[in-house]
Parts: structure tokens; C-alpha cells; sequence
């Protein structure tokens, strides 16, 4: 069945069922009420006649002189056409205008009767056995002293009223058939023309859906019909307009994620959805949308990335070698449970920061010697000068060649660290005796500062498996930097055991560093500011080593701290099996 002639039939059924609901409630409500009326008309012309008869019966009736009542009841009766009966209060009929009053029966129990002994005026219809036929019959009181003494009851048959409501009932069927049709007739044409409409708004849709924006609904209804197409065709221009801007932007988004250099794709369900060009130049292939990234397996194992990447939750890793290139990964969850992963290769910045830290370590290896030789003869002549202004310069020379030396030993360490191929050797380490050693080293640089120098450390925590040699680097350069930094107060340096390896936490009541420099403190050479260089001596390498070393361990490094309440390093090392 098509939309328009299912439309056509439900808003057509709908409405000839309300027109025929309505007519035949109007027919049954129609007839009631004329049937009703006719009959209300009747008892009042008869009521009427009754307090007629009653002012003309009314002397003879008191005075008991029943013949003279019967006599003027005939008379009434014979012109009028109207049955006329008198009846005493205990219901025995005193004269009738038609009969013999004692071929006539007790009529106390009559309901006409019964309503008029009690000084109302009682109507019934009521087929009479008597006279055989159906008459109406209406009883009026009468009264003496405003008490009633007896009752007249006059009746008539119902046969001429009967024609005339049969007659009226006739015409107003007529008049329903002939208003049912009119109306029936009217719902179809105005059902057909609601339904061709619809159905042009259904076909319409169908239309825009499928693409079509151009489509447009005419009407010839000028109502809310009129309305609903002219709010249609709205919809599809602007539909038309927003899916060009959509598509325009598409194309702009898709030019750009191609000319990206990155390699960005986008997977669901292990399914590939977006590439660019890039991505596919890293897999080798022409066309991989639809496939899953396991299909992409080759010399480049990019499977296998992928799969790296997905498995990485907490984002452990933001490396990852595929082939003979190195690339930074970066993920984000897309609406619809997909994830892009976008893929930048660092390859060169890797080959470079090579190139760097073999010049460094070649540098400080050819460093070390020249500077050696210096510190040699430096002491060589401090050791024969007398003159006092000659010595200053010396130690000056001694001094800067002391730190010169530093800078090169941690710049070896760092290099060392910051090597790809470095290692770590595990032994057994008493850590707490460990812990103690370095601590001595400092003391007498923190005495002289007035700086205490405490150590908590759990009694469980006594031999551990740790690289020893990368430990007390690591140590030396944190307690190193709370002393330098720190004019008063104390250090504290607790150690507890935790489920997933030790915690060491450094923490002093130095000078502080502000909040917008602590994320900065652990790159090479970095100083929060120029007063830090001036009153403390140092290579600015050391939080660098600290960090390169935690990372080498594969722990964490936090940092608390507020300009002039202390600086607090939060360590977590896993212990190594």
C-alpha cells in the first residue's frame, strides 16, 4: 500500500467515523427531545382542560351530587374527544365520560393517581386494557380547603401525537442522511487533499534524504499545510547550505591531515578509518581503510607498533622504533570509541642529539688533560710563590680551573646516562650504611652553614638490590643541591619501603623556587635566576644527572616546593630483582 492511499485511508476513516458517531448521536438526542416536547405539549393542553373541567364539576363535585358530575362530564367529554374520569381519594372511580364507573377497577394504585393524591399533577403513558388502546393520561388534585378531596384524570390517545413525532422523526432522518452525506463527502475531498500534501512532504524527505537538496514541496493549502511545506522547504536550503559548508570543510581537512608530515590514522575496532599519506608511505601500501592495522605487517612492523601503542594506557612510552626509524607517538579517544594516533619521527633529532653528546664526551675526554695540567702547575707555583697578590691570582686560576673540572665530570656522567645503549649493574647494597657515607661528605660544608643534616630510614630497608655507583651519583647531586641552596635550617632525608619499590624523599628549608620556574629546574645548565649562580657555586648540571638517572631506573621524580619555605624532591625507585 503506498503513503498517500494509507494516509488517505486512516485520515478519512478517522473523520467519517467521527461524522457517523456524531450523527447518530444527534439523531438519538434529536428524537429524544422531539418526542419530549410533543409529549410536554400534550399534558399541557390536557392539564389545561383539567382545570377547565375541574371550575365546571367543582360546585356539583363538593355538594356530593355525582349524577349532575357524571351528566357535565359526558357533555365535556363528547365535545372535547377527551376521556374524563373522577375518582375519590381511597382510588374508586366516582363518573367517566366514556363508561359505567362500575365496570371501572380500584385505580389507587395508578402512578398518576398515586402522584395527584399527593398534590401534584401525575402523567402516564399506558396502554389501557379497558378501551384497548394506548392512551396519555394526566391527573390533577382536587382541592378543598387546599386539601385534596379527589382527583380528575383526563386521557387521550396517543395515536395522533404518535403520527405527528413519527412524521417529524422521518424528516429529521432525512435531514441527518442528507448532512451525513454532505459531510462524508466533504471529509474525503478534504482527506484526499491532506494526504496528496503528506505525501508529497514523505516523498520530499525521502528526496533530501537521498541527497537531494534541491528538493522543493508546492501546495495549494493555505494553512498549516501551507505552513509545514513553506518550513520544509526552509529545512532542505538550509540543509543544502550547512551540507556545502560540511563538504567544504571536509575537503580543507582532508587537504591539510594530507599534507601533514606526520603519519595520522584513525582506527575502530581495529579497523582503519583515516590515513594520510604519510601513514601510508610508512606502511607501504596504496589503500589499507577498511583493514585491520594487523594486516599491515611487513619489514616496517608497523602492526606491531600499533599494537604497542593501543596497550599503552598510562602512556609509559611515547617512543617507539619502527624499522630503522624512531617516531614520537601521540593518541587521542575520538567521539564513537575511535582513537587517532599521530606519528612524528624524530629520527634526525635522535641522530643528532648523538652527534651531540659524542662531541660533548669527546670534548670533555680532550678537556680533562689540559685542565689536569693546569690544576698541576697551578699547585706546582702556589707552592713556591711568596708574593701575596701573585697567590690571589692562583687560587683564582685554581678555582675557576676546579669548577672547570667539575663541569667536564658531569658532563661525562651525563653523557654516560643520556647514552641509549647504558646499562645498569645490580648488587646488593646496604643502603642505609650507603645513605650515611654520602651524608658525611657534607657535613662540614653544612656545619659551617649552620644547616643540620637528618636521616630516617626504615628498618626494613637494609640490603637492596641497586646499581650502587648510579645511586650515590644520585644522592650526592640532591643532597649537594639542599645544602648549596639552604642558609639555615636542616635537610631531611627519609627512605621507606613501598609496594612497588622505595621512596626517598629530600626535603630543606632553603630559599624555594617559584612555581612557574620548577619545571625547568631539571634541564642542562638551568638556574631559576642570576643571584642563585652568584652566591652558590655549582656546574648546573646536577638536577639534570638526577633526572637522567631516575629515568634510567624507570622511576619518577616530583617537586614540591615555594620561594622561601624549602624545596621538597619526591623520589620513587623500583627495587631492582
Amino acid at each position: 500500500m503506498s503513503i498517500g492511499r494509507s494516509l488517505f485511508s486512516r485520515i478519512f476513516s478517522s473523520h467519517a467515523v467521527t461524522v457517523l458517531l456524531f450523527a447518530a448521536l444527534s439523531l438519538v438526542l434529536s428524537l429524544g427531545a422531539i418526542k419530549t416536547y410533543f409529549l410536554n405539549q400534550e399534558a399541557a393542553e390536557l392539564k389545561n382542560s383539567a382545570f377547565i373541567i375541574i371550575t365546571n364539576i367543582e360546585p356539583a363535585f363538593l355538594n356530593k351530587n355525582f349524577k349532575a358530575v357524571e351528566s357535565i362530564i359526558k357533555r365535556i367529554g363528547r365535545k372535547t374527544r377527551i376521556r374524563i374520569t373522577i375518582i375519590s381519594t381511597d382510588g374508586k372511580v366516582i363518573a367517566d365520560s366514556e363508561k359505567g364507573k362500575n365496570l371501572i377497577k380500584n385505580h389507587s394504585d395508578k402512578p398518576e393517581i398515586i402522584s395527584a393524591l399527593k398534590g401534584k399533577t401525575g402523567r402516564e403513558v399506558r396502554f389501557s386494557m379497558f378501551l384497548n388502546k394506548k392512551l396519555f393520561y394526566v391527573a390533577v388534585p382536587i382541592k378543598k380547603h387546599n386539601r385534596v378531596v379527589g382527583v380528575l384524570r383526563v386521557s387521550h390517545p396517543l395515536k395522533p401525537i404518535k403520527f405527528l413525532i413519527d412524521d417529524f422523526e422521518v424528516q429529521i432522518v432525512q435531514i441527518t442522511l442528507i448532512a451525513l452525506s454532505l459531510s462524508l463527502l466533504l471529509s474525503f475531498i478534504f482527506s484526499k487533499n491532506i494526504a496528496f500534501d503528506l505525501k508529497n512532504l514523505a516523498n520530499g524527505a525521502k528526496k533530501v534524504a537521498s541527497g537531494k537538496f534541491d528538493t522543493q514541496i508546492i501546495t495549494k493549502n493555505r494553512g498549516e499545510i501551507k505552513i509545514l511545506a513553506d518550513s520544509f522547504n526552509n529545512m532542505a536550503d538550509q540543509i543544502k547550505k550547512l551540507f556545502g559548508e560540511v563538504s567544504s570543510q571536509k575537503d580543507e581537512l582532508t587537504t591539510i591531515i594530507g599534507t601533514i608530515a606526520d603519519a595520522i590514522v584513525v582506527l575502530k575496532d581495529d579497523k582503519i578509518e583515516i590515513v594520510n599519506s604519510s601513514f601510508l608511505k610508512l606502511t607501504g601500501h596504496n589503500n589499507v581503510i577498511g583493514r585491520s592495522y594487523w594486516e599491515l605487517a611487513g619489514d616496517k612492523n608497523i602492526n606491531e607498533a600499533i599494537e604497542k601503542i593501543l596497550s599503552d594506557k598510562e602512556r609509559k612510552y611515547t617512543e617507539l622504533k619502527i624499522g630503522e626509524k624512531i617516531y614520537n607517538y601521540a593518541t587521542a579517544v575520538l567521539p564513537d570509541k575511535k582513537i587517532m594516533i599521530i606519528l612524528h619521527d624524530i629520527t634526525s633529532i635522535r641522530n643528532l642529539e648523538q652527534v651531540k653528546n659524542d662531541f660533548v664526551a669527546n670534548v670533555s675526554h680532550e678537556l680533562r688533560t689540559p685542565l689536569a695540567a693546569i690544576k698541576g702547575f697551578t699547585e706546582t707555583l702556589k707552592d713556591e710563590e711568596r708574593n701575596a697578590d701573585k697567590l690571589h691570582y692562583l687560587e683564582i686560576i685554581e678555582k675557576h680551573t676546579d669548577r672547570l673540572t667539575n663541569i667536564v665530570a658531569d658532563l661525562l656522567i651525563l653523557s654516560q646516562i643520556e647514552d641509549k645503549t647504558a646499562s645498569i649493574s645490580t648488587e646488593s647494597v646496604d643502603i642505609k650504611e650507603g645513605l650515611n657515607n654520602i651524608v658525611k661528605l657534607f657535613r662540614d660544608k653544612a656545619s659551617k652553614k649552620g644547616i643540620s643534616i637528618e636521616t630516617k630510614v626504615d628498618n626494613d630497608l637494609t640490603i637492596v638490590n641497586l646499581d650502587s655507583y648510579k645511586f650515590d651519583q644520585l644522592m650526592i647531586n640532591l643532597i649537594d643541591n639542599a645544602v648549596k641552596y639552604t642558609n639555615k635550617g636542616r635537610i631531611v632525608i627519609s627512605m621507606t619501603r613501598e609496594t612497588d619499590g622505595i621512596k626517598i624523599i629530600v626535603e630543606d628549608t632553603g630559599i624555594g623556587i617559584p612555581k612557574h620556574e620548577t619545571e625547568r629546574v631539571f634541564e642542562r645548565f638551568y638556574r631559576v635566576d642570576r643571584s642563585r649562580s652568584k652566591t652558590a657555586e655549582g656546574t648546573g648540571l646536577g638536577l639534570s644527572i638526577v633526572k637522567h638517572i631516575i629515568l634510567l631506573f624507570g622511576g619518577t621524580i616530583a617537586l614540591k616546593s615555594s620561594p622561601g619555605r624549602g624545596t621538597k624532591f619526591i623520589l620513587k625507585l623500583p627495587e631492582i630483582d
